[in-house]
């Protein structure tokens, strides 16, 4: 393919060992992840983890935007993660459960340990 047509078969090239390290690097990571303890809960990622406090969340809901559903984690007034452009997080369906389930549990920790101190 290289020799035929030079740039797509580089450009094939490129893209195929950026997926191949993508897929090392989540492997290395132990994959994608959701986590909850009595503090928040933790999103790991391929590039980031992130963890949220509990104490910071206003509400957990579903929403669906453009077909997809999503969870939907609102921060609380004044809250540090909360500002005048972005006020929520959502979560796409990557794990192993489905979403409303997931939300489920979400609202039923966020009820246990919310509270703001």
């Amino acid at each position: 393919m290289v020799g035929d047509r030079p740039l797509i078969g580089w450009l094939s090239i490129l893209f195929s060992g950026a997926c191949a390290l993508a897929g090392l690097a989540l492997l290395l990571r132990g994959g994608s992840s959701l986590s909850l303890d009595e503090e928040g809960v933790e999103v790991v990622s391929i590039l980031k983890r992130k963890r949220f406090l509990w104490r910071d969340i206003e509400s957990i809901s579903m929403a669906n935007i453009r077909g997809a559903s999503l969870i939907v984690l609102n921060y609380r007034s004044g809250g540090p993660r909360r500002s005048q452009v972005s006020h929520s997080l959502t979560i796409g369906n990557i794990y192993s459960v489905s979403l409303k389930d997931l939300c489920t549990v979400l609202q039923e920790w966020h009820q246990r340990y919310g509270r703001t101190t």
